[in-house]
């Protein structure tokens, strides 16, 4: 069940939507999801039950969340044909709670995916970028992002902390994480939002690069959305049609430019946000912090200090420092050599073209036999991938268990040796 049903049922066969539950979802047309396939997630179903309008597939990947609405998603399972939900993607926690619940065959578990699958393996593991990503899998070549606003407010009114990354909701209270009120109740679990700085910006990342390597366009749809690295989009019904008309914005902030910091800062701000970044000097000895834009800069502003890229500018030849930095950035006959090219691809994560146009800047993926661009820039990670929320809460859970175990053999030697003790005591009185 992919887009082939889609083209069967006259739809734009290349479209779907990426649904999240922020706020700007309140403030988009969403009649469109009437026109196209979409994804829907984690405890919206309480708004479809009142809409009756429910989406073509449904993902859950967060664990607390995920446990603590099993029963509902049991429901959406068990009434999928009614609902029109083609497939869902869950976590295996959830499984036994699943037990002999009819239309089983429409239910993936994350950990049951095979090697090599688009999802599998890619951390850390959010349910919004990942269902981007199951998207993808099945076959969508261009995905439009709705509420997915990446503007989480992390402590919220009426909920209070539990054990590990657990959330609770005590009372019922404005939440301004989701565009409708009763999103969540009292009595609802669920994850910390960010377990470390930048978890969400992180998998976004992660997707961002997929999308490079695996043939498929995002577009981000959702109003006053943080996810910079995707083009901004408006999306509108037309009249009659199946399909929607997308306005995009230029990609990089439109203007001209000379060679300095403003370059990089305009690109990293659709790639990279939420980013730490600084340049250094052909001789790498000066550093210069960006600060054009808030999203990027130096310090902890915005919580984000745990990813970073050294971009070393490189304008006649390639640096020593190249080797030991996170990025470089080419320009002139320097930007056009295929040998430089090649290497550069060989140590890097992502490599993009940078060419002005009377648009903006305009910014794809390079090839070694691309010609005519005015800078390149590469970017390399080097850093240690946070944990996932599985993860932190498995290692957690194995330090209580030997804890238990622990305590558990204390108190049994402790009984012991009392009654070695008392054996010994009541000997010593007999005789």
């Amino acid at each position: 069940m992919s887009v082939e049903s889609d083209a069967e049922a006259g739809v734009s066969s290349d479209t779907v939507c990426v649904v999240g539950n922020g706020p700007s979802l309140a403030l988009a047309d969403r009649t469109v999801l009437d026109t196209l396939p979409w994804v829907g997630m984690n405890a919206a179903y309480r708004d479809w039950s009142e809409t009756g309008r429910y989406p073509t597939y449904y993902a859950c990947l967060d664990l607390i969340v995920g446990a603590s609405h099993a029963e509902a998603i049991r429901e959406l399972v068990e009434r999928a044909e009614e609902f029109g939900i083609r497939s869902f993607l869950l976590r295996d926690n959830i499984r036994d709670r699943l037990s002999g619940a009819r239309n089983m065959d429409r239910v993936q578990f994350h950990e049951n995916l095979p090697q090599g699958h688009l999802v599998a393996g890619v951390e850390p593991v959010t349910t919004g970028s990942h269902a981007a990503l199951w998207m993808a899998s099945l076959g969508y070549r261009r995905l439009v992002l709705m509420g997915i606003d990446a503007r989480y407010v992390e402590k919220v009114p009426a909920a209070t902390k539990g054990r590990g990354l657990q959330m609770q909701i005590e009372a019922e209270a404005p939440n301004p994480n989701y565009y409708f009120d009763n999103y969540q109740k009292p009595g609802d679990r669920f994850s910390v939002p960010n377990p470390r700085p930048g978890t969400h910006a992180l998998a976004w990342h992660r997707v961002a690069q997929k999308s490079l390597d695996g043939g498929f366009d995002i577009l981000n749809a959702s109003e006053g959305s943080k996810l910079f690295q995707f083009p901004a989009v408006r999306i509108k019904r037309q009249d009659g049609e199946t399909d929607v008309e997308l306005d995009t914005a230029p990609p990089i902030r439109a203007g001209s430019y000379s060679f300095q910091t403003s370059v990089i800062a305009d690109v990293l701000a659709r790639i990279v946000p939420a980013f730490y970044g600084r340049i250094w000097g052909l001789e790498a000895t000066e550093q210069a912090e960006f600060s054009e834009r808030g999203f990027i800069c130096g310090g902890k502003v915005g919580g984000w200090d745990d990813v970073r890229w050294d971009i070393v500018v490189a304008e006649d030849g390639l640096p020593d420092a190249v080797e030991k930095a996170g990025g470089v950035l080419l320009k002139g006959e320097l930007a056009n050599d295929p040998i430089v090219r090649r290497h550069l691809m060989a140590i890097s994560d992502t490599v993009l073209m940078l060419k002005q146009t009377d648009g903006g800047w305009v910014v794809s993926p390079m090839s070694v036999d691309d010609q005519d661009t005015d800078y390149i820039l590469t970017l390399r990670e080097y850093f240690v991938a946070p944990p996932s929320q599985a993860g932190i809460m498995w290692e957690r859970e194995a330090v209580n268990h030997w804890r238990r175990r622990i305590r558990s053999m204390r108190t049994r030697l402790t009984r012991r040796l009392r009654r070695i003790v008392g054996i010994s005591t009541d000997r010593q009185n007999a005789s």
